[in-house]
């Protein structure tokens, strides 16, 4: 798994499921109902770690 960067910020709001984010080195496991804030110098990659689909809602912030 590569880490992507993206120009601007970014917020992810979870809507159902289970996703594990990593960020630089600490790993965060977000539910349903969770919020991550990235900003564009964060090096970030995520991964469904069960067999239920993850629904997320990404917001680019400019």
């Amino acid at each position: 798994m590569h880490f992507f960067f993206h120009k601007g910020d970014e917020i992810g709001y979870l809507l159902s499921g289970r996703l594990q984010v990593k960020v630089e080195k600490a790993v965060y496991t977000l539910r349903s109902g969770d919020v991550i804030y990235l900003t564009s110098e964060m090096p970030a990659q995520w991964r469904n770690p069960g067999t239920t689909i993850a629904r997320l809602l990404w917001i680019k912030v400019k």
